[in-house]
């Protein structure tokens, strides 16, 4: 049986460093729970790719651990990529969701 951990958001997955022994994780969302952001990642113990967010702290599909020199979070998903695993779109009035539609059409491409 596979153990996994619950995250709140997909954001505070830049904070764990998964296990072998915890393979899975399910995020209730991007930066709240319920935006329709979150989704699932397993470990990726051997990868050392680079964190495909939008910025350091703003996550996409593959998420580098604060402090991880290896191991990766990698989002498991089919069909199209949403503009919600990168952070848009946000709630903010002046919030400006360009570079995060952007990536995303970078990573679906």
């Amino acid at each position: 049986m596979t153990e996994f951990r619950w995250v709140d958001t997909v954001v505070e997955l830049k904070s764990i460093i998964g296990s072998n022994s915890r393979p899975v994780a399910m995020a209730g969302g991007y930066s709240t729970i319920g935006d329709d952001g979150g989704g699932m990642f397993v470990w990726d113990e051997p990868s050392s790719s680079g964190d495909n967010g939008v910025t350091p702290t703003q996550p996409g599909t593959i998420i580098v651990p604060n402090g991880s020199t290896s191991g990766r979070w990698v989002r498991l998903y089919s069909g199209p990529v949403n503009v919600r695993w990168f952070g848009a779109p946000r709630q903010e009035p002046d919030a400006d969701d360009a570079l995060a539609i952007n990536k995303a059409i970078s990573v679906a491409s």
